[in-house]
């Protein structure tokens, strides 16, 4: 199955996030072997949990996560204030570690806390520290992982990497993790999410600007 996650970063007033909800609701067309995964910030995900039907084949996905259980961590979100919200949370983005100094072994205390209550961690990975960043995953929960490779030189900037490379690099990272799935993000838009998605190692996209636009994003679903 084909994982398609719409990161909307910290983008979109809570009337905005209901209006592309809607605006997805009325696109007609069948998802197969499709999977799109919203990932809000936190104060949206009550509101889109609430419209959010069996029937559309989406799931919610937080930004991030504490690497700290529930406590006296003032401004933190803990894995299981998100228990039964989300299914999935992204961590390790490139602008979580550039803006907040995020390290691997962070990293690795919030995919801990996150697969223990049952949320599934998408990591974020870069060249050249893809190793060193599954290597501190090793003992905490590889396997239930997704893994999303997203060079740094290609977000928000227009130029996506070429697709082959990916595929090399995606199959590496497979090696890496007993086969887990592997994303791409990094500048995905309509014109490009085909040539990528197609490619043999790739499982899915991690959609960040272009998400944003609810006619661009069914685009990127279409042709996937």
């Amino acid at each position: 199955m084909k994982l398609i996650v719409a990161n909307w970063k910290s983008n979109k007033t809570t009337p905005e996030a209901k209006e592309w909800l809607q605006e997805i609701f009325n696109f007609q067309f069948s998802i197969f072997n499709l999977k799109i995964i919203l990932a809000a910030s936190f104060i949206h995900l009550p509101i889109l949990k609430e419209s959010i039907t069996p029937k559309s084949n989406i799931s919610l996905a937080a930004q991030n996560v504490s690497p700290f259980p529930s406590g006296p961590y003032t401004g933190e979100v803990s894995a299981e204030m998100l228990t039964g919200l989300v299914d999935y949370v992204i961590l390790g983005h490139s602008e979580r570690r550039r803006y907040f100094r995020e390290t691997n072994e962070m990293v690795a205390e919030k995919v801990k806390q996150a697969s223990r209550y049952k949320i599934k961690p998408i990591v974020c990975l870069d060249e050249p520290y893809i190793e060193s960043q599954i290597a501190t995953l090793t003992n905490c929960c590889v396997e239930e992982s997704i893994f999303a490779y997203e060079p740094l030189l290609a977000i928000g900037s227009g130029k996506p990497d070429n697709p082959e490379r990916v595929n090399k690099i995606s199959k590496r990272i497979k090696k890496l993790t007993n086969n887990a799935p592997v994303l791409y993000g990094g500048s995905v838009n309509a014109k490009n999410a085909k040539k990528i998605i197609q490619e043999n190692y790739i499982d899915g996209l991690l959609v960040g600007n272009a998400s944003l636009n609810p006619k661009e994003f069914t685009k990127i679903v279409r042709s996937a």
